[in-house]
């Protein structure tokens, strides 16, 4: 997980968007390093419990999907970009 030093004026400044498909670590992973970027973090959206495992969602059967919540400062990198971005784990081949 990444955070950049907060300035006092910081948070009227920050977007932040929650993107889900495939392994959050992978998509994680993306956001290492890019300017704008103030915090990724993983998780899981949707399903039936409220607090549920990785195990438990690797299941299949909670109705959960793996996301990663993106923070970042739209001054220095646009929605679009974040889109881009997470685009790309997935048309990689491994």
């Amino acid at each position: 997980m990444k955070n950049e030093k907060l300035r006092p004026d910081y948070h009227d400044k920050i977007e932040v968007a929650t993107l889900g498909g495939g392994c959050f670590w992978c998509i994680e992973t993306a956001f290492d390093n890019i300017r704008g970027v103030v915090n990724v973090e993983s998780g899981y959206a949707g399903g039936e419990l409220a607090s549920p495992t990785y195990e438990q969602v690797c299941t299949g059967t909670t109705g959960h999907v793996e996301v990663v919540q993106v923070t970042f400062d739209p001054g220095n990198i646009s929605f679009k970009e974040i889109l881009e971005i997470f685009s790309l784990p997935m048309t990689q081949q491994h």
